[in-house]
């Protein structure tokens, strides 16, 4: 009878976790939009947060070799550059769906080894979106 009892609360716990693991939270859901110069872009489906008239996403791009020598300018004239591989740039953007405008909340830089070498928290202002971007492609997605 005591094997039981230890025996009942390990296969609770075990179920949990695997439940856990299991639920749409824990996976990234990436949708891919596109291709540009930088490099590859795409949004995480499970990273979408609405209010009533605007969306919070996740973005991410991965870069291409003319989108990392892009990054690497950009942390060299801002100091931040200290030799990493760089491989992708993950943003936050929040976008107006009755507007039609889009703003960045936030951006961080990642090596390849998932290391994060630069980031802001500094969002930018609105702008309108431009027919046919990037942008304007996730807006139309997360804005239905």
């Amino acid at each position: 009878m005591k094997c039981r009892r230890s025996f009942l609360p390990a296969v609770m716990v075990s179920a949990i976790l695997v439940v856990g693991c299991m639920s749409p939270g824990n996976n990234e859901d990436w949708v891919d939009i596109g291709e540009s110069v930088k490099g590859r872009h795409s949004f995480d489906r499970a990273s979408v947060k609405k209010t009533k008239t605007t969306v919070i996403v996740r973005e991410k791009t991965v870069y291409s070799e003319e989108g990392k020598r892009e990054a690497v300018k950009f942390l060299v004239e801002t100091g931040q550059y200290k030799g990493e591989a760089l491989d992708h740039l993950l943003t936050e953007s929040e976008f107006d769906c009755k507007a039609s405008r889009g703003r960045m909340l936030s951006m961080a830089i990642y090596d390849g080894n998932g290391k994060r070498v630069a980031g802001s928290t500094e969002g930018g202002g609105w702008n309108d979106l431009i027919p046919g971007s990037l942008y304007d492609r996730i807006f139309r997605e997360v804005c239905r």
